[in-house]
């Protein structure tokens, strides 16, 4: 046995969901084909004197662009608490700079 994949007479575009099963031996119907559609393809179209598959989709169809990242209420809390664990982590810095400041200033005033 073997599988078909039928094709529009008039395009040769591809229509999936219609495969068939034929035996061997017996002829493969109009519209139909016994070659496999190559994987990954976004927009075959069947050949019938080539007897071969083209892949017809333009290379944005195939890759299309990323959408824009929109982040979620979620994210926007993450990044506010990352924002403030920040601002506490230099306000301490600086804290023991001036703190490290004031004690190398009294130990050289004595």
């Amino acid at each position: 046995m073997r599988t078909c994949y039928k094709y529009d007479k008039h395009t040769g575009v591809w229509i999936p969901g219609e495969e068939i099963i034929v035996e061997w031996g017996q002829n493969i119907p109009e519209q139909y084909t016994d070659i496999p559609v190559p994987q990954p393809c976004w927009n075959p179209v069947f050949d019938p004197i080539a007897l071969i598959w083209i892949e017809t989709a333009s290379e944005d169809e195939k890759n299309p662009p990323e959408p824009p990242y929109i982040p979620t209420d979620l994210d926007e809390i993450r990044l506010a608490l990352a924002e403030m664990d920040l601002m506490r982590v230099r306000d301490k810095t600086e804290m023991q700079l001036a703190l490290a400041e004031a004690i190398n200033a009294l130990m050289g005033a004595e």
